[in-house]
């Protein structure tokens, strides 16, 4: 497995080139050239970050939380700002 820090290298470099070669820099730091691309082309993040979106989108689904609440959540995952009637307590990191 690629390590995210040469990665991050590679996608440096690439900033740096006149004429963009994603199949030599993917040679150079040894990475495969369709991640490379990808992540250059901000298609995926890690995989990590995906899940971690995929988990939230189903929270918010589950949930019903609406678009104007999901920024209203403190670091222990509770709704502020609402009536106590009305809270929902879900966990922040899913």
């Amino acid at each position: 497995m690629v390590s995210e820090e040469a990665i991050a290298a590679a996608i440096a470099d690439l900033e740096l080139q006149d004429v963009l070669n994603i199949s030599e820099t993917a040679r150079r730091f040894k990475i495969n050239r369709v991640t490379l691309s990808r992540r250059y082309r901000g298609v995926i993040g890690s995989r990590a970050e995906a899940t971690s979106i995929f988990y939230k989108r189903e929270a918010i689904a589950k949930y019903n939380i609406t678009p104007e609440n999901i920024y209203n959540f403190d670091e222990k995952g509770f709704l502020i700002g609402l009536e106590h009637a009305v809270k929902r307590i879900i966990p922040i990191y899913l």
